[in-house]
């Protein structure tokens, strides 16, 4: 066996043990949605839309968290390679403070603002009373997200992340018991349908958000020494610190905000066209968790060798773990084909509503294989070795000049099907793997930036 050989399959067993606890925890978070979904489906079209209408609101939130804990987590991932504790602290600190405000202005639209919230992305009378509802009882799961999202994203970075699992895991059966009691008032509590739902997930993301702290303080010596040094920001590092992370944050904001176009835009077409993007949506996240997870680990080895000062490994890494995102696609999209009948033909719908949804899952199922190459290559990759401009390039030129154009036409301008314009929204997918595929070739992306903090 070649040196090369042996250095590659130490790459990927390294990179799958780091995978499957993420994996797992990306599971049981879904596992949450698809079950609340389901559950959630058995009221009918109204209550799938309202409550898929709310998560999207939801995701935006989430897509400006993550956005500021993957701007965070490449310097926190390159302080551990350099074993430099109170550069996490600073990090950890930091990504609370931002994530944290983030976290009380949705909560804020949710209590005070629910009905125009509800008004981006429908005008269905009884689809808006609902959402308010969800919105108003799951306001302060905001505020509890964002911290979640801050330590799972660390964890990841310093390799706990077994911490995040075992709090997801003990959040899902909490959150299955409540869901179960709430919506339909079994083990004797009263039958709130929508509203319960929401008060069901906010109790369970609680009880999780304790556990991980617990967790993390009692178990990770390091965060509970010099607590001095969480809020040691200078101007220099401050810098470099916007530089890299404001990209990142734009670019999942932007990306939200795409999101919640596309969620107008189906609300325009009709209740119906809701409920299938929604239903076939909760399926693709849970195929997807493959996805996540590899780009993940893929993310903590990139930023640990660049941290390390190893260049040229990085390099050739990254190549490596590239060439298998292919079969992770593969994997997610297999995954996705076998959940797909199962999950459609437990919803409470039309037949037309489940046939659309099988149209949909055959365009998804080819998409997913090219998604894993974007999301391995951009949030596993070039992201985590500091290249973030190329990737807010890319993704909002996919969203805003491919994506919702060709959407707007063909759903509201020649009101095609919901097949042609779900399509149509995927063109850019397979379009930006070829251009994530040219930079990771180009060896220019890679930055150490915890080095130019210190030289600053």
């Amino acid at each position: 066996m070649t040196r090369v050989s042996q250095s590659a399959r130490a790459l990927y067993k390294e990179f799958t043990m780091l995978a499957i606890p993420l994996v797992l925890t990306r599971v049981v978070d879904t596992s949450v949605n698809l079950i609340a979904g389901i559950l959630v489906g058995q009221l009918g079209e109204k209550a799938i839309a309202a409550v898929t209408l709310c998560n999207n609101f939801y995701f935006m939130f989430c897509l400006l968290t993550f956005g500021i804990c993957n701007g965070t987590a490449i310097f926190t991932a390159q302080y551990w390679g350099k074993k430099d504790f109170n550069g996490i602290r600073r990090m950890l600190c930091l990504n609370i403070l931002i994530g944290g405000c983030i976290g009380v202005i949705f909560a804020v639209f949710c209590l005070l603002l629910p009905k125009s919230v509800m008004l981006m992305f429908t005008d269905d009378s009884a689809v808006i009373d609902l959402g308010v509802q969800y919105l108003n009882a799951t306001a302060i799961n905001y505020i509890f997200s964002s911290a979640i999202f801050t330590f799972s994203s660390l964890l990841k970075s310093v390799e706990r992340s077994k911490f995040s699992l075992v709090a997801s895991v003990v959040s899902i059966g909490i959150n299955i018991f409540l869901n179960l009691g709430l919506i339909y008032g079994k083990f004797g509590m009263p039958v709130l349908g929508v509203y319960g739902s929401g008060i069901a997930t906010t109790i369970a993301r609680g009880i999780e958000l304790l556990l991980l702290v617990i967790l993390m303080f009692g178990r990770i010596s390091f965060l509970r020494h010099s607590f001095e040094g969480y809020f040691s920001w200078e101007i220099g590092f401050m810098k470099h610190y916007l530089k890299t992370v404001l990209p990142v944050t734009f670019n999942q904001g932007l990306y939200g905000i795409g999101t919640m176009l596309y969620s107008t835009i189906y609300g325009r077409m009709g209740t119906s066209a809701v409920a299938v993007v929604s239903i076939v949506s909760i399926v693709q996240k849970c195929s997807n968790v493959f996805m996540t997870g590899a780009a993940a680990s893929a993310s903590v080895l990139t930023g640990r060798e660049i941290g390390a000062g190893n260049m040229e490994g990085t390099y050739h890494n990254s190549r490596r773990l590239h060439r298998i995102a292919p079969l992770v696609g593969i994997l997610c999209s297999l995954i996705f084909l076998l959940l797909t009948p199962v999950i459609i033909n437990y919803y409470n719908v039309d037949n037309y509503v489940k046939v659309q949804a099988f149209h949909l899952t055959i365009l998804l199922a080819i998409s997913i294989v090219f998604e894993a190459c974007n999301h391995i290559g951009i949030v596993g990759i070039l992201n985590s070795g500091g290249d973030t401009l190329y990737c807010f390039m890319l993704d909002t030129i996919g969203v805003w000049l491919i994506s919702l154009p060709l959407l707007f036409i063909s759903g509201i301008i020649l009101h095609t099907g919901i097949e042609v314009a779900f399509g149509l929204t995927l063109v850019e997918i397979i379009i930006k793997s070829f251009f994530v595929r040219w930079r990771i070739n180009k060896y220019a992306w890679a930055k150490n930036i915890v080095n130019k903090v210190q030289k600053a």
